[in-house]
């Protein structure tokens, strides 16, 4: 087993039985929280298969990023930003809007001006997010290091 001290303090293992004994945890949690239904992420009473469902594809975690940079943004501005088709983005904070995790304003003026905006819900997802772009970083620092060796 290798293991090293993140900057947290705390021992980070790399070697394959790390990663099963999580796997098998996950799915043990699982099985607590559905009975019968251990690791079956499909199942109605599946808290990570919920979660998983409410954010998958391809732009509800960019859309929500947005978000939590800009705080409320008009239709428009989010597009601009993602560069995401029209029916896509409207698809996206539907479904975001039917998992609670955004919000819709629309606004009585002329003319009519429509803001989208995380819930208090869409913003706990926040930290999860940020320690994905620092996962993400030591991917990319481990390839350009990979790429200079070669």
């Amino acid at each position: 087993m290798n293991e090293q001290v993140e900057s947290n303090g705390t021992a980070a293992r790399s070697d394959a039985a790390s990663v099963s004994g999580t796997v098998t945890w996950a799915a043990s949690r699982a099985g607590e929280a559905t009975g019968d239904d251990a690791g079956n992420l499909t199942a109605p009473t599946c808290a990570i298969g919920y979660a998983f469902k409410a954010i998958e594809g391809k732009w509800k975690l960019p859309v929500m990023y947005v978000l939590s940079v800009r705080g409320a943004a008009r239709y428009n501005e989010i597009k601009r930003e993602l560069g995401i088709t029209n029916m896509m983005l409207t698809n996206t904070l539907r479904d975001l809007e039917e998992y609670g995790l955004v919000s819709r304003t629309q606004y009585n003026e002329v003319p009519p001006r429509v803001e989208y905006a995380l819930t208090a819900n869409g913003y706990a997802i926040i930290p999860a997010l940020k320690e994905f772009e620092k996962w993400g970083q030591r991917l990319l620092d481990a390839r350009g290091s990979a790429g200079q060796s070669a």
